[in-house]
């Protein structure tokens, strides 16, 4: 009797992994659920794009000038150490014209994900609080009203 108690426990705890293992495969190859096409007008949506040429600052510069010309952009920032830039928008900018901008200014990269954000979770929004300025434009260097002239320097 003991044994058969021992037995179902086991049959017990390898249900279990089989269910733990059944909804991670899920996760894992559940196909992406957010994309810009199926956004609400005026919902800001973030793209998060590889690019293997992405190393510094001035690569963010480039990236930031390029994407200024293109409606519906509202900021970016990057993880140089990943290769990655996240860059937020709203209709009527689409995913490809990002993708044919980078692929423009000399940094194409591969599409990581694609997702709705709430707006004070937007780089637009970030940057409005730190300065004080609604610019939308992810910038990473701002020079202080307070700092002096460089002719007194």
């Amino acid at each position: 009797m003991y044994g058969l108690i021992i037995q179902q426990e086991e049959i017990v705890k390898a249900f279990k992994y089989v269910i733990i293992g059944v909804m991670g495969a899920f996760l894992i190859f559940a196909p992406e659920q957010g994309t810009a096409e199926k956004a609400d007008p005026g919902s800001i949506q973030r793209v998060v794009i590889k690019i293997d040429s992405l190393s510094c600052g001035a690569c963010f510069n480039t990236i930031s000038t390029g994407l200024l010309s293109l409606k519906g952009y509202s900021g970016m920032g990057t993880n140089l150490f990943r290769k990655l830039i996240a860059i937020d928008f709203t209709l009527p900018l689409t995913v490809e014209d990002i993708s044919r901008k980078l692929a423009e200014v000399g940094y194409p990269g591969t599409v990581v994900t694609i997702e709705p954000i709430p707006e004070k979770e937007s780089f637009a929004y970030l940057e409005s609080r730190r300065t004080g300025f609604k610019s939308g434009r992810g910038s990473c260097c701002t020079l202080s009203e307070t700092s002096e002239s460089t002719e007194k320097l």
